[in-house]
């Protein structure tokens, strides 16, 4: 299932809401996506992923990129809600990379 992608600004914070799977089918779709978001919208970014079920080593390298060009312009990644299955994974490679929160509500 491909990775879809929506997003709203709130309070200065440009939440970014993921469907689907962060897979080698993403390649550099995701941070091409991201890098666009970020010429009009604020560099923090709040990236919700309720809505993907599977991560492989390749979204976990597309999140790894959407980090580092966020910290070179002075922004900040956060990843929001991931699946417990996520989470592990998540925890395991990027705990002392990237904020990872388990709760947040905006739709």
């Amino acid at each position: 299932m491909p990775c879809k992608l929506r997003y709203k600004v709130i309070n200065e914070i440009t939440h970014v809401f993921l469907t689907g799977e962060l897979t080698q089918s993403i390649k550099s779709n995701l941070s091409n996506s991201i890098e666009k978001i970020i010429t009009h919208c604020p560099k923090i970014i709040h990236l919700d992923i309720t809505g993907i079920k599977y991560i492989d080593s390749a979204g976990i390298g597309e999140l790894l990129v959407i980090h580092s060009m966020l910290y070179k312009r002075d922004g900040r990644l956060v990843i929001v809600n991931p699946s417990p299955e996520c989470k592990e994974i998540l925890n395991t490679i990027l705990r002392n990379i990237i904020e990872i929160k388990t709760s947040e509500s905006v739709t």
